[in-house]
């Protein structure tokens, strides 16, 4: 435990004395495996990308013991010991385990933030964005999958996906586990945070008072404001490398090698033959004998195949990369953005920043897991909703919002504001407590692109998400805005002194009074990330020009070459998309498990091959589970 090394990180806690208590704590819960930083010349299988998904598809390909398996991260071996702390989450954007891109600038938003460029944080390490992230445990609706398939993604409908959600999930909450639609003993631990803000209550009263459900969005229906589950064990961040890779380490066919940056795919032939990256300031080359997976997200798949030469035939020739298969990388990009509106509160109620920093608070999550330390990132509640219906037939929200308590550094640092900006609108708030509401659409019709920069695959790849180019997009973000300032203004946030800042966002003073066109403008003038990449290696039938990977996810055209993460999503799920992107590498593990067979001289090559993850036979209550006076049922 490097305590210095910990104190380095911008945390509100590195000058607290409590500091080392708090991280030998944490340290009981191991949040990374043992790594190795020498490999052999040949493997099975090579998966590029330790994140979400490269990490879960490690874990459960080197259950077979017949073959070998590499995994190559470009990031850390060791995320930070506090990263696991729940609340820290935001205080490790723009360090070591963030890859601290910036979005193009932006042509249909950002007239408000610096160079209309979208801050755009990814995890980088082993774990990849589930270090980073929300940790909400959203799986989306079932009919983003349902679409899937009807539009070629044959074999990725609602019934084909479900197991794998719940082949993952280790849900720690019994009322969840009754409810028919969760499951216990998989990998992936989901909890409900133990922190109840001062916000919370009330803006369920309201909810409740305007006739919304208040229910298990991953159950029968999604619609309504959600009772929030985590992906959190024993109150700590549950990253996929601490839930498939720890169990994972000691397996004699496996070798995880953090620090190891993949500059391209080897192709002979028009088969994916191995790899080339650096590592310890030398360039090396390893062999895949049965396949390569890329593995490593949205926006450095794209750029690791196309530096690989496959991608559009135009844009690889304008680098001078030869082109091996001309293929749509990098279109279909979609993510998730929204646009925050403030709200002060009542003075007594302190600021996140003082929340972290309370010595009675820190000794609370360290002996028991609970209170602020315990929040996801200070998400109190989150809400998927369908324009102005309260409960509308068809259960296909098109919008969602969060209510977060914020820090005034968020404001300054997160979103990017222009410094004029942020000093109009934020600046007579700098000591005040408040809370943030933030509305985004759940399935954009708008679609962008990532494209190389160069031919240095260190360079950052030109992430285009195209914001807001279809109208449609800021309708639903509008919609949820109306939504939010309803809420905060009711009488049961009075209790809490919730009320919109007084201050006026700059440049929209002519719509002040016209809430529709006041919340337009803003949209139109800032938005952030919620960071959900997806698209960019569009996965569904083969025969359609828009597509990259065929539904086993196999890259079109060239032998022993898959692509397995969020980036072979066909459209965006609706909701954050950390357990779909799992629950994809789950799939894709058996779909690769198909094709090995495992002699009994074979199984005793690479020792044992068995998972601790606990057991797949999962039994289910048929009981329906409700919170408060809403349910989960229509």
């Amino acid at each position: 435990m490097d305590i210095a090394a910990e104190r380095a990180y911008p945390t509100p806690l590195a000058n607290s004395t409590l500091l080392p208590f708090l991280l030998l704590s944490v340290a009981t819960n191991r949040n990374a495996p043992r790594t190795s930083d020498t490999f052999k010349d040949e493997y099975d299988y090579i998966i590029v990308g330790g994140g979400s998904a490269g990490a879960t598809l490690a874990g459960r390909l080197s259950e077979e013991s017949c073959v070998s398996v590499l995994l190559l991260e470009a990031g850390t071996g060791k995320p930070p010991l506090l990263s696991d702390v729940p609340g820290l989450g935001r205080n490790f954007w723009f360090t070591d385990i963030d890859w601290q891109f910036k979005t193009v600038p932006q042509r249909h938003t950002g007239s408000a933030i610096i160079n209309r460029q979208v801050i755009y944080p990814l995890g980088k390490g082993l774990g990849g964005s589930s270090l980073l992230n929300g940790m909400a445990y959203v799986r989306g609706n079932k009919k983003d999958y349902d679409n899937w398939e009807a539009h070629g993604a044959k074999g990725w409908s609602f019934k084909d996906v479900f197991p794998y959600f719940l082949k993952m999930e280790d849900n720690r909450n019994p009322a969840f586990l009754a409810n028919g639609y969760h499951a216990a003993g998989g990998p992936m631990t989901v909890e409900r945070p133990e922190y109840l803000s001062e916000i919370s209550n009330p803006i369920y009263e309201e909810a409740l008072n305007e006739g919304y459900d208040i229910l298990d969005s991953n159950a029968a229906r999604q619609t309504g404001f959600d009772v929030l589950q985590g992906t959190l064990r024993n109150g700590q961040r549950c990253s996929t490398s601490k839930a498939y890779l720890v169990p994972a380490e000691n397996r004699t066919n496996l070798d995880i090698i953090p620090e190891a940056y993949v500059r391209k795919v080897l192709i002979q032939n028009k088969k994916a033959v191995g790899v080339q990256f650096d590592l310890q300031n030398a360039t090396h080359e390893v062999k895949a004998r049965r396949e390569v997976i890329i593995s490593a997200g949205a926006t450095k798949t794209p750029q690791i195949l196309m530096l690989s030469g496959i991608g559009p035939k135009e844009h690889l020739q304008e680098f001078g990369i030869p082109v091996v298969a001309d293929l749509p990388v990098g279109n279909n990009f979609q993510d998730h953005c929204g646009t925050v509106t403030p709200y002060e509160l009542n003075p007594e109620i302190p600021t996140t920043t003082e929340k972290i920093q309370n010595p009675h608070n820190i000794k609370k999550y360290i002996h028991s897991r609970t209170g602020p330390l315990a929040s996801i990132e200070f998400v109190s509640i989150i809400a998927f909703l369908k324009a102005q219906l309260v409960s509308p037939k068809v259960d296909y929200p098109d919008h969602q919002i969060h209510f977060f308590e914020a820090s005034i550094e968020y404001a300054e640092q997160q979103v990017g504001y222009k410094p004029e900006i942020f000093e109009t609108y934020y600046g007579p708030y700098m000591n005040s407590t408040f809370f943030i509401c933030m509305s985004q659409f759940l399935r954009p019709k708008s679609r962008g692109t990532v494209r190389l920069n160069s031919t240095n695959p260190y360079d950052a790849p030109a992430i285009d998400p195209n914001y807001l180019q279809d109208p449609d997009d800021i309708r639903s973000i509008v919609d949820g805005m109306m939504t939010c300032q309803r809420i905060a203004t009711s009488k049961p946030m009075k209790k809490v002194g919730s009320k919109p800042f007084k201050t006026i966002f700059p440049g929209c003073e002519q719509f002040y009074g016209n809430e529709d066109s006041y919340f337009t403008c803003i949209a139109r003038a800032a938005v952030v990330t919620i960071f959900h990449p997806v698209g960019t290696a569009k996965m569904g039938d083969p025969k359609d020009s828009t597509t990259v990977v065929d539904p086993h996810l196999r890259v079109k055209g060239i032998k022993g070459l898959r692509v397995v993460d969020a980036s072979v999503m066909p459209t965006i799920t609706s909701g954050n998309t950390n357990a779909p992107t799992i629950m994809i590498a789950e799939k894709a593990a058996d779909i690769i498990k198909e094709t090995i067979e495992c002699s009994s001289y074979e199984y005793s090559s690479y020792g044992s091959g068995d998972s601790s993850y606990g057991s797949d036979d999962y039994s289910y209550g048929s009981s329906d589970s409700s919170y408060g006076s809403g349910s989960d049922e229509k």
